[in-house]
């Protein structure tokens, strides 16, 4: 069976679906078989950029499929992939779904509102959100089939580079919860302008030409956050 990764955001505007677009694009580059489910119909982000790299005359095509029920139920192209990516509408992320993930890739940007549904705290110490306590029971559904423990990765996203003293704080208030509630913190990407371009138009920095160097850096970043993800990851030949 394909790994699972699914990119599912506790609320819009932290960067999941230029996040799922970008992972898919980076594990195709690898040489990886690669399917993705749109279970965001609002915005059908997979969707549309599917239906762009046809139209650019990308070869192959990613292949997206759209509705959760592919997720249970996939088709012979899905089944014959090694990553499914899925990008999730904001809150849907139930215990339910997330047994069939390997990987639970969770967007934050540097806001309380985002970090509080990560981790909450009653007179200063961390208590499990809702969101914890759904990864807390796919895990134990996890064990009870005989699967690999569900990995939980919680990724800064949509980094200003010019707010160190701000990123530290959220980092240290998330760092709190990290032991108890079993998620790792990762870097993911910065504030550019590069992908508010790219997201418009249905492409990834992947389809540039351009050699510039903010382009090769946004490359780079999500390769490297590739590359954290797919740690302890068994994929299929």
């Amino acid at each position: 069976m394909a790994a699972v990764l699914l990119v599912a955001g506790i609320k819009g505007g932290v960067g999941k679906s230029t996040l799922a677009v970008h992972l898919i694009e980076s594990l195709r580059e690898r040489g990886l078989r690669v399917g993705g489910i749109d279970a965001d119909p609002a915005q059908s982000v997979l969707m549309r950029y599917e239906q762009s790299a046809k139209r650019q005359g990308n070869t192959p095509a990613p292949h997206v499929r759209v509705g959760i029920d592919h997720l249970t139920k996939p088709d012979q192209t899905l089944r014959a992939c090694q990553v499914i990516v899925m990008d999730c509408a904001a809150g849907m992320a139930s215990a339910d779904l997330l047994q069939w993930a390997d990987v639970l890739i969770c967007p934050v940007t540097d806001s309380v509102i985002d970090i509080n549904l990560v981790v909450q705290f009653d007179r200063d110490q961390p208590r499990p959100s809702p969101l914890a306590e759904a990864v807390h029971e796919a895990r134990k559904l996890r064990v009870r089939q005989g699967m690999n423990t569900l990995r939980w990765l919680v990724v800064r996203n949509r980094i200003d580079a010019r707010a160190t003293r701000q990123y530290k704080q959220f980092h240290a208030i998330l760092a709190t919860g990290e032991s108890r509630f079993g998620y790792q913190v990762i870097p993911g990407i910065r504030e550019r302008i590069l992908y508010r371009h790219a997201f418009m138009q249905g492409r990834t920095v992947f389809d540039s030409s351009s050699l510039s160097l903010a382009t090769l850096a946004a490359r780079q970043e999500i390769r490297q956050l590739t590359d954290t993800i797919l740690d302890g990851v068994v994929l299929k030949a």
